[in-house]
C-alpha cells in the first residue's frame, strides 16, 4: 500500500484535501459501522500514514484473514503431523484406506 499511495499522493496535504477519500471514509464509518461511527478508536485517513494504515488493514481483512477465519486452515494444518511440509504425494483418503495407508506408510 506505501508504494501506491506514495505514487498518488506527494504530501500529507494532498490526502487531506481528497474529498473522494474522505467521502469513502465517511461512508465507511457511518453506513458500513452506523452503530460504531462515533467511537474513539476509528483512525484518521487525513495523512499517507493514515491511509496506508487503513487500505492495509482492509487488504489484510479481505484476504487473508477472512480465508484464515472462514475456512479453518489451523485444523488442518496447524498440526505439523496432519500436512508435513515435505510431503510430496497427496494426503491419503478414507477409501481402501488399509491399503492406501500401507503404500503410504512404504513411500520415502
Amino acid at each position: 500500500a506505501s508504494d501506491y499511495i506514495d505514487f498518488y499522493y506527494k504530501s500529507d496535504e494532498e490526502v487531506a484535501c481528497d474529498e473522494e477519500v474522505r467521502a469513502l471514509w465517511e461512508e465507511v464509518r457511518t453506513n458500513g459501522h452506523a452503530d460504531k461511527n462515533d467511537e474513539p478508536w476509528w483512525p484518521a485517513v487525513d495523512t499517507r500514514d493514515g491511509l496506508i494504515g487503513v487500505l492495509t488493514t482492509i487488504m489484510w481483512v479481505s484476504s487473508g484473514h477472512h480465508a484464515a477465519v472462514n475456512f479453518g486452515h489451523y485444523h488442518y494444518c496447524g498440526y505439523f503431523p496432519n500436512r508435513p511440509t515435505v510431503m510430496r504425494k497427496n494426503m491419503p483418503v478414507e477409501e481402501n484406506k488399509e491399503e492406501v495407508m500401507k503404500k503410504f506408510m512404504e513411500m520415502p
